[in-house]
């Protein structure tokens, strides 16, 4: 996904976002409102439910009061019917009993109490209950009036018991003649009260029933008001449970989508992290640049295929490749070409291996390829021939051609090694053998390779302090005209005195120092050395001796090779006409554009170019023509079977024909007896060189040998120049 993608996918999220937060709030904002609603109808259907049970407790009080009252009206006609004493005053206590019952309902009627407070009622409850109604005239129950018109008949239903009470004794005295007109008196009166009984229960009983009926109407309205309300609440939590259906509609909705882009985003992510995840599992296990398997894949695979070779009884093979001189491509044209070249080689090495084949990186210019599978070790090697095949060719980067050799080691399994780490150590032992013996070539490993390489460690060590301790030394070998047989150059050798070895010889040790950096300083001295030994000698012939000296590839690829041999030219005063640089072909194979630059620099200031070693390598002809040599020498392993060996003359004369058609003397090295020179001779051969003519001396001692064919000789000829 691009970053312009995630930018609106995030943008979307977040207006999604935005809307279900809005739609929360207001869903909640409803729901707060509707809640609220119902808890206020609720607590309103509560009150009007409390105050239709005080007033049904209300209505039974009053059915009590209007009991009462019909009780106390017919305890009246009982006193009045009564002629006992005794029976009169019980009905007077009930009568005054009833009157105070009623007395403490019309309390309760007046203070409005709650039912719970009805049911625990006692007297001091009551006078309470009236004393705060006082205080609070507006809190006063409904029914206040009709008991406050009630309240003055009971006063007189006392009055009017305790007066029938002494009547009706006084009318049940026997009389006497003194007591006859007390008790007409008393007849009398009692008559007259007993006629106004019934219009004052008449009343009583009027204000009795209007508050039974007050009460039955208040509980009809206060039912009627529930209904409406209980209606209403229905309405509330019908349209609370509409909202909270559509709410959940709408959420469920909304979390359906977003669950889904939720998921999307899931199901992306994870993409992204098993994509990112085999992206680090392959960094962690390939080489970034060529994308082969680096170290860790290999010694796991490797580690696979020999378990496989333990149990099947075959056999397999791990072979270490360096490229020839690859650091002076990254150090001359820069890593990016030398990374091309990298990338150009691995697809051709790859392309000629077996699918159940590894090739893999280790870093720089090594590769490590492990073959499975094989009968037997010459199946390796024929697999190492293609791929040597497949470097023996030009490959062209950013318009430029280039040359690649390399140095092969090979270690077999389990025979070298049960195990990854002591296979490839292994393989990179017979890979350095390989190198030593001249580079471009396969070696496969034995025991005794390891015992060698730990020599070449130490030969490396007791090597950087060699010119230092002034270890080195110079011996130069004649150069011998083929016509003349004069004395008409000389080629410097390097030789090391060493301490505990002896004088050893450069195979000895020349490959360590290229190997280690150190030809550099090597190089450099013997250059110094050579033209300062070398001076006395181009006076005895001005412009005819030409010193021979052998200078490394990785000294040529020094950007200013050129300029430090001019400054160390004109230090000495030697002419640039009397120095032959000789080089092997890999000068050609390695950068052809840099050789064609340094040379013509060279040529320029008269330092002639010699190819060395020829037929040993691998030359192209068209460059061999362009680069304008001025000798070419013919390797001594072609000299030392001639005339003998028929395979070997052929290639000499090939030679020979082939320097003389383009014009470019031939030396011969390692001419050791007559039938040899007279061999060269008769087939043109320029000039000589060999133990034949003399053997590697010292300075001191070619030049008495130049001094004395000066003074008992004629002066050689001038030598042929091919230039």
């Amino acid at each position: 996904m691009t970053d312009h993608s995630a930018q609106d996918a995030q943008t979307v999220h977040e207006a999604s976002t935005r809307r279900l937060d809005l739609l929360v709030g207001v869903f909640v904002t409803a729901l707060v409102i509707i809640l609220g609603l119902s808890y206020s109808f609720s607590k309103l259907i509560d009150d009007l439910n409390q105050q239709g049970a005080n007033e049904r407790a209300r209505l039974f009080i009053g059915e009590d009061i209007v009991r009462k009252i019909n009780l106390i009206e017919k305890d009246f006609y009982q006193i009045v019917a009564t002629r006992s004493t005794r029976a009169c005053e019980i009905i007077a206590t009930e009568i005054l009993a009833n009157v105070s019952a009623l007395e403490g309902d019309l309390r309760v009627l007046q203070s409005g109490g709650t039912v719970r407070q009805i049911i625990q009622l006692n007297i001091d409850n009551v006078d309470q209950m009236v004393r705060e109604a006082s205080y609070q005239p507006h809190e006063r129950s409904p029914y206040t009036m009709e008991v406050i018109e009630i309240s003055p008949h009971l006063d007189q239903i006392r009055k009017n018991t305790a007066t029938l009470l002494a009547l009706t004794q006084a009318n049940a005295k026997e009389c006497s003649a003194s007591s006859q007109a007390e008790h007409d008196l008393a007849q009398g009166e009692l008559e007259t009260f007993l006629k106004g009984i019934p219009p004052f229960f008449h009343r009583l009983n009027e204000n009795a029933n209007r508050l039974f009926y007050g009460s039955n109407q208040e509980i009809e309205r206060i039912e009627a008001e529930l209904a409406v309300k209980r209606n209403q609440y229905k309405i509330i939590e019908m349209s609370l449970m509409a909202l909270v259906i559509v709410f959940t509609l709408v959420f469920g909705l909304t979390s359906v989508r977003r669950l889904n882009a939720a998921h999307a985003r899931l199901s992306q992510t994870l993409i992204a992290m098993r994509a990112a995840r085999d992206e680090a599992e392959h960094m962690a296990t390939h080489d970034m640049l060529c994308g082969l398997p680096n170290r860790v894949l290999l010694e796991s695979r490797l580690e696979q295929a020999i378990a496989r070779s333990k149990r099947n009884g075959r056999i397999g093979a791990v072979a270490f490749f360096d490229l020839d001189g690859f650091k002076s491509i990254n150090d001359r044209h820069g890593h990016d070409i030398g990374d091309l070249l990298l990338i150009a080689v691995s697809h051709c090495l790859r392309e000629r291996l077996r699918a159940s084949d590894t090739l893999s990186r280790f870093g720089g210019d090594e590769f490590v390829i492990l073959i499975d599978d094989l009968s037997e070790a010459d199946e390796a090697l024929i697999v190492m021939e293609k791929l040597f095949g497949c470097l023996r060719t030009q490959y062209h980067i950013a318009q430029k051609e280039f040359y690649i050799t390399a140095s092969c080691g090979l270690a077999l399994f389990p025979k070298d090694g049960e195990d990854p780490q002591t296979l490839i150590k292994n393989a990179d032992t017979a890979m350095y053998q390989a190198k030593a013996q001249g580079r471009n070539r396969i070696c496969v490993y034995n025991a005794a390779m390891t015992d060698e390489v730990v020599t070449q460690l130490t030969i490396k060590d007791e090597l950087r302090l060699a010119v230092e301790n002034q270890q080195l030394r110079l011996y130069y070998q004649p150069l011998i005209d083929a016509r003349s047989l004069q004395i008409i150059g000389a080629e410097a050798l390097l030789r090391w005195q060493h301490p505990q070895r002896g004088l050893l010889a450069p195979d000895q040790f020349i490959h360590i120092a290229e190997q280690s950096g150190l030809i550099l300083e090597l190089g450099a001295w013997v250059l110094e050395r050579a033209i300062q030994d070398a001076r006395p000698w181009i006076e005895l012939y001005p412009g005819q001796f030409k010193l021979h000296i052998n200078v490394s590839g990785i000294q040529l690829k020094q950007s200013d090779f050129a300029e430090r041999l001019s400054a160390l030219l004109q230090r000495y005063s030697y002419p640039a006409e009397g120095l032959e640089l000789e080089m092997t072909e890999s000068i050609l194979i390695d950068d052809v554009a840099h050789a064609n630059g340094l040379f013509e620099r060279l040529r320029h200031m008269g330092v002639g170019l010699s190819l060395d070693d020829f037929g040993t390598g691998y030359s192209s002809l068209t460059h061999l023509r362009q680069m304008q040599f001025s000798y070419i020498k013919i390797d001594r392993a072609f000299i030392h079977n001639i005339p003998n060996d028929q395979d070997d003359c052929a290639l000499v004369e090939a030679t020979l024909a082939f320097g003389h058609r383009l014009d470019i003397p031939v030396i011969a090295e390692g001419v050791e007896n007559a039938t040899q020179q007279v061999w060269l001779q008769k087939r043109g051969c320029e000039m000589m060189q060999g133990y034949f003519f003399g053997k590697p001396m010292s300075a001191q001692d070619f030049l008495h040998r130049f001094e004395t064919q000066r003074k008992t000789a004629t002066p050689p000829l001038p030598p042929t120049d091919g230039a």
